[in-house]
């Protein structure tokens, strides 16, 4: 690349020559100076006058600014009264959330680019203890075989969280929720779509029902797991491959349980499941 080029890429994000080579010195300075022109701000209220949340705007953008010296992720605070949902946000790889009293902080950890996770890995060490719980047990080795769902009761579960900004620590006495591993591309991939039918004694096919591709993950163990289902998902076959030696397995699932639900909302099921020709 050259010196006067790396030189210009140091000038222009002297965060990563901190972060590396000073050892955050800088950024612990700057932090200091913004987070005492907070307290300076409260200080300087007139004495009787009440907080207003106008008078909060500044001091949370300084505050902003002076936990925003990451050169790996960027974090965005804010306030609820309820625990933080599930969402699926670009580039957001973490959120810590904490209870004071009625009101719920969360911080959202966003990684500032691609290579975020692998400069700064954000790491999981999970000990699970299944003794004494056989349906626990069998839900944890179909996640290690196949990547599906799985969520640990905070009896039987600890971990340790290394995650940025000093957010992580010891987790005991915590339910842990792992959801689906998505299966890795570039490798042959199940059909999207299928066709389930029915035959009569004599080999006719009397009703046909076809099934969309509903996911595809893939276990730490090297074993897949595709499922397909209807539209209006009452009806779910399920193919559980391992690979050396191979096994498949099968499963299909018709649930009938239809209260609440509208006839519209099943016209796409009920249907192709009665021979039209009676």
């Amino acid at each position: 690349m050259g010196l006067t080029q790396l030189d210009i890429l140091a000038a222009r994000h002297q965060e990563l020559i901190d972060y590396y080579l000073k050892g955050g010195k800088d950024r612990f300075a700057d932090q200091l100076a913004e987070l005492t022109a907070i307290i300076r701000g409260d200080t300087t209220l007139a004495s009787g006058t009440r907080l207003q949340p106008a008078d909060v705007g500044e001091r949370i953008r300084i505050l902003q600014r002076a936990a925003n010296n990451d050169p790996h992720y960027r974090y965005h605070f804010g306030t609820s009264d309820c625990p933080p949902h599930q969402v699926d946000e670009p580039w957001l790889v973490a959120v810590a959330a904490e209870q004071h009293g009625p009101m719920w902080l969360h911080i959202k950890v966003y990684a500032k680019f691609a290579a975020a996770l692998s400069e700064r890995p954000i790491t999981t060490t999970v000990q699970v203890d299944v003794t004494g719980d056989p349906a626990l047990a069998e839900s944890f080795e179909q996640f290690l075989n196949f990547g599906t769902d799985l969520t640990i009761p905070s009896s039987a579960a600890s971990a340790e969280l290394n995650l940025p900004g000093g957010l992580g620590g010891t987790i005991d006495n915590a339910e842990i929720h792992f959801t689906a591993i998505t299966a890795e591309a570039g490798g042959p991939e199940p059909a999207s779509s299928i066709t389930v039918g029915v035959r009569d004694a004599t080999g006719d096919v009397v009703a046909e029902l076809r099934l969309e591709r509903k996911s595809f993950t893939s276990g730490v163990r090297g074993g897949q797991r595709i499922v397909w289902a209807d539209r209006t998902g009452k009806v779910e076959l399920a193919l559980r491959a391992r690979f050396g030696p191979v096994e498949v397995e099968a499963d299909f699932r018709m649930n009938w349980d239809v209260h609440g639900q509208l006839p519209g909302d099943l016209i796409w099921t009920v249907p192709a499941l009665v021979d039209t020709r009676r």
